[in-house]
């Protein structure tokens, strides 16, 4: 089963909620395919420091994260929110878990 993750940002931050992050998608990892999908509101401030955020998602591809593979394509077009939307979409995922530390969801593919 392919299952997509969304938050916490674990480009741009680090603290306790990514470190918990990874290493749940770690654990997760020997039972599912799990995929990182960035969120997409945040695809400007990674435009903004476009290397560190290649460097950072390069080591979380080293620890065992997996990233959307469209994730580098998205990074260097300006697509806009829907368009991501779109291109997430496209990855073949069964449910996507949104990891909120409020209030956790699992919903189905269907994005839109």
């Amino acid at each position: 089963m392919n299952i997509g993750i969304t938050s916490p940002d674990l480009l741009i931050s680090s603290g306790g909620a990514q470190n918990h992050t990874i290493n749940v998608i770690g654990i997760l990892n020997n039972y599912y395919n799990i995929i990182y999908l960035p969120d997409p509101k945040l695809y400007k401030e990674f435009r903004k420091d476009n290397d560190n955020i290649i460097k950072r998602s390069k080591n979380l591809e080293k620890s065992g994260i997996k990233i959307t593979k469209y994730f580098y394509d998205i990074l260097n077009n300006n697509y806009d929110y829907n368009e991501i939307i779109n291109i997430y979409s496209k990855e073949k995922i069964d449910f996507i878990f949104a990891f909120e530390f409020i209030e956790n969801s699992v919903f189905s593919k269907n994005l839109h």
